[in-house]
């Protein structure tokens, strides 16, 4: 008798939804005109996962439509789940400072640095 066991991969904290012009050039190779972004590469350090997705959205957020960053410990229904929205290179949410432990090392740009809420 066979028995399988499947295995489910450990969902990352965080994860950045992205939907690019279709004019723009993508930022990876073979990338999608809609995409996400996780930090599998820092499953154990969510503070670098973070710094890493705030990176992509500092250096091309004008090449997307929209690119949202989510935090997967929050409940699924919840508004504070989205931490970051940007629309066509503008913020219309941001929730960073509310993630100060995990952003100390890391100096974001003046127009990522206040908060704004939905």
């Amino acid at each position: 008798m066979l028995t399988t066991i499947t295995e489910t991969k450990e969902k990352c904290r965080f994860d950045m939804f992205t939907r690019r012009k279709k004019e723009s050039l993508p930022p990876v190779k073979n990338a999608k005109e809609v995409f996400t972004y996780r930090g599998d590469q820092y499953k154990k350090e969510p503070d670098k996962m973070l710094q890493h997705l705030i990176s992509i959205v500092e250096n091309y957020r004008k090449q997307f439509v929209v690119m949202m960053l989510c935090d997967h410990t929050k409940p699924k229904n919840s508004r504070d789940r989205i931490i970051l929205k940007v629309l066509h290179g503008i913020p219309r949410i941001n929730r960073l400072c509310d993630y100060p432990d995990l952003l100390k090392d890391y100096p974001l740009p003046e127009w990522l640095s206040y908060e704004i809420k939905d």
